[in-house]
This record gives structure tokens, C-alpha cells and sequence, in this order.
């Protein structure tokens, strides 16, 4: 399993666990997206990461500005390396290999510009941002309140 780190203005606001059998999409629509990021750059379902053969990988999806993993546009599947910094828009995703990269929980503050559609972990040592598509938290476990 690995981790996203989401960075806006320098600090760093959540962590996204990451599944090898569950890719991801990033963008600002809400309804196809599992990270969402509020920024008017960003394009509606802007990113996918997904795992294959070992490796995290990354692809733009067609989007205007581009994805760029450590300041290279990317344009073509992108596989992921320890710490590799993805900008898309003015954020930053900082990826993890394993979701032990930051032994810290990490919470949005205030009105984040960030949401992981749609819940956070119910453990107060996890806090990890969770898809509604789970029924627990791929982080740690717990198990969520159905409602």
C-alpha cells in the first residue's frame, strides 16, 4: 500500500492511503474523482494513479495544464518513486510506497481546498481521508459507522 501526501501552500493538509487493487482518480469534480481539490486549475478529473507489476503509476488524463511528477510534464503512464513530487494545478502530492511514509495523521485545517470524497477515519491516530466506496478504512482498518 502506499500514500499521498496532499501540500498546498507549503503545509502539508491530508493523507491519502493508496490500494494496489483500487485506482485512483484526482480532479474537481466531485461525482468521478476519489481526491478532490478545489482549484480552478485543476481539471475536472484531471489524474489517475493506479498500480501495476510492483509499481505505482501516474497518468494525465487529457488535462489542460498537464500533470508533472518532479517538475517533468508527463505524457505518458508515469511509474511513482519514493518521495516523488506530482503537481497538478498549484498542488503538490508528495507519493509515499508504503502508507507508513508519514508517521504523522495529517487533518485539513480550516476550509481545505481538499476533500478524499467523502469521510475521515473515525480513529483519532489515523484521520486518513476515505472514498465512501469503503466500508473501512484501508489505512488502518477501523471500520466505518454506516449511515
Amino acid at each position: 500500500m502506499g500514500s499521498l501526501r496532499v501540500i498546498r501552500d507549503g503545509k502539508a493538509e491530508l493523507a491519502v492511503p493508496l490500494l494496489r487493487n483500487y485506482p485512483i482518480r484526482v480532479g474537481r469534480e466531485e461525482d468521478s474523482c476519489d481526491v478532490v481539490i478545489y482549484d480552478p486549475s485543476i481539471s475536472r478529473v484531471h489524474a489517475r494513479i493506479f498500480y501495476e507489476n510492483g509499481t505505482f503509476y501516474i497518468e494525465d488524463l487529457e488535462s489542460r495544464y498537464g500533470t508533472y511528477v518532479n517538475n517533468t510534464r508527463i505524457t505518458m503512464q508515469t511509474p511513482l518513486t519514493e518521495n516523488a513530487q506530482i503537481m497538478i494545478g498549484s498542488t503538490i502530492l508528495q507519493f509515499h510506497s508504503s502508507a507508513n511514509g508519514n508517521s504523522e495523521s495529517i487533518q485539513a485545517t480550516g476550509e481545505s481546498m481538499v476533500s478524499a470524497n467523502d469521510a475521515q477515519c473515525p480513529n483519532g491516530l489515523c484521520g486518513s481521508a476515505i472514498s465512501s466506496r469503503f466500508n473501512f478504512c484501508p489505512h488502518c482498518g477501523a471500520y466505518l459507522a454506516s449511515g
